[in-house]
């Protein structure tokens, strides 16, 4: 019988102090990838088991009232790391919540913005420190005016944290050079509140932070690596837009892993996620989604 995986607390019992203090992880750093993620339904699970396929560590940062998917709770239990509220209401986290709440406001009554998306500081944890954050989400209508950065929900909570580290005074380690934001735009034509927009829709694009706008990549975005998140919305739409269009393309594979654990040359990793939709971004109750995200493995440089 196969010895259970050592759980992301055991091995990095002090990670989100060290994150917010921008201290190294562990006593030499970290030994592959590690992405970090939320645990939720839809893209933060598929992420999750994405890079477990390609060898990454995975954190998923979970605050008391944070629930993960069932696929993360039994697949992805050894990647659970729990959070406290005195942690995520300590000065660090606050100072920051509270400076992008306005923008996040959108002209909502702040206090009750403040309330709502209280269990979204955890977010908070997974970019403040990342070297490069991927998103899955939708762009939301009206939001790019009022903010620049215009996605929705929890992921566009992240996103703000994330951008914060490079706009304003110099805030956190981040500079304006090493933003690496990469959105795959999964918006609703059918939602009012979604913004379709033909140059980002179903596809990757990359914040621009002089212009405050997203640039279209041509393909997949750069190949995760070091210290990165993996995050975006846990509804997602049934199609397979997130699917490489070239076996050249590799966005996960590391030419650094065992050929023992890797999958034949070009082979595709299917993966399927029944989800229970809601009125939050899909205008359908009880309705049962089932998204299928295929990418192609090259293992090019293998």
């Amino acid at each position: 019988m196969a010895a259970a995986a050592v759980g992301a607390e055991q091995r990095w019992p002090r990670l989100a102090e060290q994150l917010l203090a921008h201290e190294p992880i562990g006593a030499s750093g970290i030994e592959r990838p590690l992405m970090l993620s939320g645990a939720a339904d839809g893209a933060d699970t598929c992420f999750a088991q994405c890079a477990l396929s390609a060898g990454h560590d995975v954190v998923h940062f979970l605050g008391p009232r944070n629930r993960p998917s069932k696929t993360a709770a039994t697949q992805q239990a050894h990647c659970l790391y729990r959070l406290d509220d005195e942690l995520l209401e300590g000065e660090v986290i606050n100072e920051v919540f509270e400076r992008i709440l306005p923008c996040m406001a959108s002209g909502e009554d702040v206090d009750a913005v403040r309330a709502t998306w209280r269990d979204s500081r955890r977010n908070f944890l997974q970019v403040c420190e990342a070297q490069a954050v991927y998103a899955v989400g939708y762009r939301e209508r009206g939001r790019e005016v009022r903010c620049g950065l215009d996605i929705g929900g929890g992921t566009g909570w992240a996103c703000q944290f994330y951008l914060d580290r490079f706009v304003g005074e110099s805030r956190n380690c981040g500079t304006p050079g090493r933003c690496n934001l990469f959105f795959f735009d999964d918006g609703s034509p059918e939602v009012p509140s979604c913004l379709i927009d033909s140059s980002t829709f179903r596809g990757w694009s990359r914040w621009h932070l002089d212009d405050e706008s997203w640039e279209p990549l041509a393909g997949l975005p750069p190949r995760p690596n070091n210290l990165y998140a993996g995050i975006g919305a846990s509804m997602l739409s049934p199609h397979e837009g997130l699917r490489s269009q070239s076996s050249d393309e590799d966005m996960w594979a590391s030419p650094n892993l065992s050929k023992k654990v890797l999958a034949p040359k070009n082979a595709s990793i299917d993966l399927y996620f029944g989800l229970v939709d809601s009125d939050t971004c899909r205008q359908h109750t009880h309705a049962q989604y089932s998204m299928r995200l295929e990418l192609e493995w090259s293992w090019s440089n293998i």
